[in-house]
């Protein structure tokens, strides 16, 4: 092999390995990661007469790891799912389950009221209940959601 052939394949080898690495480097902070490395679940919205809906499938994730805001015209879901496995020595031979941060956001189809805004989790699902505002005009405020 010509040594210049070679030297740009090491060079590869050594971006891949650095690609790698960042990749699977964990963090103390469940948030840490967010702009990185976060994964989306699967999200439905649809509306119904009275609300719009926003539901998303995310199986394995404590309650308490859940952060749902409302930001005017955006809801933003925000949490953890820990791997169970995390620290025990394994080999792989199938991996399609992500863990980690996740972060999922929706721009809204139309004016709610974020007053009367509810999140419930259960089986897995995070279902968020969002009343049609009587007014078309979206409030530009922030405001938390409580998950029952």
């Amino acid at each position: 092999m010509r040594p210049v052939f070679r030297d740009r394949l090491k060079g590869i080898e050594g971006e891949m390995e650095a690609i790698f690495r960042d990749f699977f480097v964990s963090h103390s902070s469940p948030f840490a990661m967010l702009g990185r490395h976060a994964w989306q679940p699967p999200t439905d919205v649809y509306e119904t007469d009275q609300s719009v809906i926003v539901r998303m499938e995310i199986p394995g994730v404590n309650r308490k790891a859940l952060e749902v805001t409302l930001t005017g015209d955006i809801l933003q879901v925000r949490g953890f799912r820990t791997d169970p496995a995390a620290g025990k020595k394994l080999y792989i031979t199938q991996m399609e389950i992500h863990y980690g941060p996740f972060e999922g956001r929706v721009r809204l189809p139309r004016a709610i009221d974020q007053d009367q805004a509810t999140a419930h989790y259960h089986d897995g699902f995070l279902e968020v209940n969002l009343p049609k505002s009587a007014t078309q005009v979206t409030v530009e405020r922030r405001s938390q959601i409580q998950i029952s």
